[in-house]
C-alpha cells in the first residue's frame, strides 16, 4: 500500500477512534471488504466511449461557455465558444493522443476534436467536456468551501461556523485542518501536501455529541503508480464505497489537482 494512503487510513481511523459514540470502535487496520458484497453503486457515471466519435455525431458541452481553440492546444487562441448544452457537430478529426486534463475536479483523459458550434464557427474542443445526449457526466464546480462529493454530500461552507484552524506541519508534509460547525453537525477537514510525494484530502462528518456519520478520504498517489483513489464510509447505512483511477501525469504537471475519482464505485456492506 501507498505509504502516503496507509498513514492517511491509520490518523483517519484513530480520528474515527477518537470520537466516540455507538459505532464500532476503529483501529489503526482499515475495514476490509468481502468481495462476496461488492456491487456497483447505482449512481455511477457511465464510462464514456472515448473511442467512437463520428464525423456528423452531435455532442453537448457539459461545463459552461466551452473555449474553441484555433488548435487543439489550451493555450491556443480562442476562436469562439458553445454554451453548455447547446450541440456540437463532430467533424470526424481528432487528435492522434489524448491529454489529461482536469474539469472541475475531475481528471478527463481524452482526445481533442474538431467541431463546428452551432453559430457554424469551426475548432477544436477538448473532448473531456462534451457528452453524449443521455450520458451522465459532469459535476458542478469544486472548491475549498463549496463542493458536492458522490456518496458524502453536498456542503456550502458559507453556511456554516469555523469554530477552529490547526497547522499540523512537521518536516517535509504540510497539514492544515479545519473545523465547522452547522446546526448538530460538526466538519472536520484535514488537507496533506506532501510535496512531489503526494497529497491526502480527508473529510469526517460527526453529530454534535462526537457521533461518527460519514469519512472521506482522497489520495493522489505516486508510489509505485500514479494513482487516485476515493473512499467514502456511510456510517448510517454500514457501507463503503471505494473508486480508483490510473493516471498518466503527475499533479504537478496538470492544469489543477483533482479532487474525485472518475468511473464507477464499488460498493461493500460492512
Amino acid at each position: 500500500m501507498n505509504s502516503l494512503l496507509k498513514a492517511s487510513l491509520i490518523c483517519l481511523a484513530l480520528t474515527l477512534n477518537a470520537c466516540g459514540g455507538n459505532e464500532p470502535a476503529a483501529t489503526d487496520t482499515p475495514i476490509k471488504p468481502t468481495d462476496k458484497t461488492t456491487q456497483r453503486a447505482e449512481f455511477a457515471p457511465k464510462p464514456p466511449a472515448a473511442d467512437s466519435y463520428n464525423a456528423g455525431d452531435l455532442l453537448y458541452p457539459w461545463v459552461d461557455q466551452l473555449n474553441v481553440r484555433e488548435t487543439p492546444n489550451t493555450k491556443a487562441k480562442r476562436v469562439g465558444n458553445a454554451a453548455k448544452g447547446q450541440p456540437v457537430t463532430l467533424s470526424g478529426e481528432k487528435t492522434e493522443k489524448k491529454e489529461t486534463i482536469v474539469l472541475r475536479g475531475i481528471a478527463y483523459d481524452d482526445y481533442w476534436l474538431k467541431v463546428t458550434t452551432k453559430e457554424e464557427t469551426e475548432g477544436w474542443v477538448f473532448a473531456g467536456a462534451l457528452k453524449r445526449e443521455g450520458e451522465f457526466k459532469g459535476n458542478e464546480v469544486v472548491t475549498d468551501t463549496r463542493f458536492k462529493f458522490q456518496a458524502f454530500g453536498d456542503y456550502d461552507l458559507s453556511q456554516w461556523k469555523e469554530t477552529d484552524r490547526t497547522d499540523d506541519s512537521g518536516g517535509d508534509a504540510e497539514s492544515t485542518t479545519v473545523i465547522y460547525q452547522k446546526d448538530d453537525q460538526v466538519l472536520k477537514i484535514t488537507r496533506t501536501d506532501v510535496g512531489e510525494y503526494g497529497y491526502t484530502n480527508t473529510f469526517t462528518l460527526t453529530d454534535a455529541g462526537g457521533n461518527l456519520l460519514k469519512a472521506r478520504v482522497f489520495t493522489f498517489e505516486v508510489d509505485p503508480e500514479l494513482l487516485i483513489r476515493e473512499t467514502v464510509i456511510d456510517y448510517l447505512s454500514m457501507k463503503e464505497y471505494v473508486r480508483s483511477q490510473p493516471m498518466s501525469k503527475h499533479f504537478m504537471q496538470l492544469n489543477e489537482r483533482p479532487q474525485m475519482v472518475s468511473g464507477e464505485w464499488k460498493v461493500t456492506e460492512l
